[in-house]
């Protein structure tokens, strides 16, 4: 697990709470299981560009929603 995964699944978690979207729900969206889901918002588990890229649409966000305000200067 690295920092920017651990941002990423933040800003996931961040965003679908905000849509009132449950975790289920994304996670039926995507086609994974929701314990896969928690793990990507967790960070503990890298996401799929794919995956990625259907979410931002799911949650009408562009792909560097994901990655705003992340500080890539900073050891991962």
């Amino acid at each position: 697990m690295s920092r920017v995964d651990i941002h990423v699944g933040q800003r996931i978690k961040y965003k679908r709470a905000e849509k009132n979207l449950t975790l289920k729900k994304l996670a039926m969206a995507i086609c994974v299981h929701e314990g896969q889901m928690m793990r990507y918002e967790a960070g503990t588990e890298r996401i799929s560009p794919t995956h990625l890229f259907n979410i931002g649409e799911i949650l009408d966000v562009p792909i560097a929603y994901f990655f705003e305000d992340y500080d890539s200067t900073t050891q991962t």
